[in-house]
């Protein structure tokens, strides 16, 4: 084989059910989505290169490359033609899916199966939640165990995301989410209280989870919002409010009136995503949106996806 094109999901990471307990750090909830992605053919080649119409996206690319590489001690290199990618530090899980789909090439490319959990370790990249591995393996809807004790987190739960359902993410241009260097630093979980504790677990396992089992739209919406706000609160310090983005409570308030439900923020943001039960609503309201941003000189990216079931795609090309 001398070329693989690989084509990853986005995560949108829903929230946590689990802060801190004993010997149990985070537990989280996350979703498999179809955009935006990462399109890219990979080559062997002596060394490293990154082609793309973006030159800062190519160096930002070249550097994780150069990590994984280094750390794997891989005896050559890859060319990398890039056709989609995800931006870094907007909360959809863009470094974690670069890094799957650089394993998976240098695997089918070489013949070396890396560990990927092993690979974060190795590289620095620690406290990883097990929804966008699970997400770039298998897709869908994941429940991961969290982190206990060094032993990386294990999927709980996977299931399919209901069909019909639409997201529609709305990311700010000019603002980014914490990078991995913060996380590490600042966003180690305090111990929560008992109620906090109580009441993350019920919305976990009471709402969220059998909502999308039942394919119960107000149900899952309903608790994933009421999740979303009771982390918001806890992390407010942090954020500088419930929402890490200067615009969010704007954004937020024009997705509630359009008819968005399920509202909240992916991972440390600044991505705030929304639900839709059907295709045609998320339509309407990403025409409405398009309008209502431009007149409002609000500078976002509008993006409208679905659930995805499956995990990346990837082809060998001779």
């Amino acid at each position: 084989m001398s070329k693989v094109r690989i084509r990853t999901p986005s995560r949108i990471h829903l929230g946590f059910y689990n802060i801190r307990y004993k010997n149990v750090m985070f537990g989280s909830i996350g979703l498999t989505v179809n955009r935006p992605f990462y399109d890219i053919t990979f080559e062997r080649c002596d060394e490293i290169e990154v082609m793309s119409s973006n030159s800062s996206k190519n160096r930002e690319i070249c550097k994780i490359t150069e990590k994984v590489l280094d750390a794997i001690g891989l005896p050559g290199g890859l060319r990398m033609r890039i056709r989609s990618y995800i931006d870094r530090h907007i909360g959809l899980g863009s470094t974690t899916q670069l890094l799957m789909a650089i394993i998976s090439a240098v695997d089918r490319l070489y013949g070396i199966k890396v560990d990927p959990w092993t690979l974060f370790k190795n590289i620095g990249r620690r406290n990883v939640s097990g929804v966008g591995v699970a997400g770039f393996l298998k897709g869908g809807f994941i429940v991961d165990s969290g982190w206990r004790d060094e032993r990386p987190p294990q999927v709980i739960m996977r299931h399919p995301f209901p069909r019909d359902w639409r997201i529609i993410l709305i990311v700010p241009k000019r603002e980014r989410g914490f990078s991995e260097d913060v996380e590490e630093r600042y966003l180690m979980p305090k111990n929560p209280s008992p109620d906090l504790r109580r009441e993350l677990l019920e919305h976990a396992f009471l709402g969220i989870i059998p909502g999308v089992v039942n394919k119960d739209f107000k149900m899952f919406t309903y608790h994933l919002e009421m999740l979303d706000r009771a982390l918001g609160k806890y992390y407010e310090d942090i954020q500088g409010g419930r929402y890490l983005s200067r615009h969010a409570q704007d954004i937020v308030s024009i997705l509630k009136d359009l008819g968005g439900r399920g509202i909240g923020q992916s991972s440390w943001g600044p991505t705030i995503y929304s639900f839709f039960e059907s295709e045609k609503r998320a339509i309407g309201a990403y025409k409405a949106l398009k309008k209502k941003f431009n007149k409002l000189g609000l500078s976002v990216d509008v993006i409208m996806c679905k659930g995805q079931n499956r995990g990346a795609i990837i082809w060998s090309e001779l």
